[in-house]
C-alpha cells in the first residue's frame, strides 16, 4: 500500500512540475492560474491525448535514456507521439525538415503559419502545431 501512495505522490509532484515548466515555457507568471481547455468527445486534441495515454498504458513508448520508472516530467509531440523525452533531450523531438515545421498536425496540409501549442497531461507536456483553420475557435487550442 505504501508503494502505491509513494507513486501517487511522485506522480502528483511530477504533474505540478509539468505545470511549472509549462508556465516557464510560456513566460507566464508562476502564480497565475492555467485554464483547462474543454476536450469534447471526438475532438482532434482529445484523440491525440488519448493516444498518448494509450501508448503509456500499453508500455509501447520509446523513452530517452534519462526517463526512469519513477514519474517525472516528460515531453512528447504530435509528430512523434510514441517518443517521450526529458528536458535535456527535448531538442530530439524537433521535426526533421522545414516542410514539417509548416505542416498542420491535424489536417496534414502545409501552411505559411502554424500555431504551436503545448498542453499538460499530468506529468506529460504534449506539443502540437495547428493551422489557423484547425485551431479551436473558442479556445485557440
Amino acid at each position: 500500500m505504501s508503494h502505491t501512495i509513494a507513486y501517487a505522490d511522485q506522480f502528483h509532484a511530477a504533474a505540478r512540475d509539468a505545470q511549472t515548466q509549462l508556465r516557464a515555457m510560456a513566460n507566464i507568471d508562476p502564480t497565475s492560474v492555467l485554464h483547462q481547455v474543454p476536450l469534447p468527445a471526438g475532438s482532434w486534441l482529445r484523440d491525440q491525448i488519448a493516444g498518448v495515454i494509450a501508448c503509456l498504458e500499453a508500455d509501447t513508448a520509446d523513452y530517452c535514456e534519462h526517463i526512469a520508472a519513477s514519474p517525472q516530467v516528460m515531453f512528447t509531440a504530435a509528430w512523434r507521439p510514441a517518443r517521450f523525452v526529458c528536458l535535456d533531450c527535448v531538442q530530439t523531438l524537433r521535426t526533421p525538415t522545414a516542410v514539417e515545421d509548416f505542416t498542420c498536425d491535424q489536417c496534414h496540409q502545409r501552411h505559411d503559419v502554424i500555431h504551436t501549442r503545448v498542453t499538460a497531461v499530468g506529468p506529460v507536456l504534449f506539443a502540437y502545431g495547428r493551422c489557423t483553420r484547425c485551431l479551436d475557435p473558442l479556445t485557440g487550442a
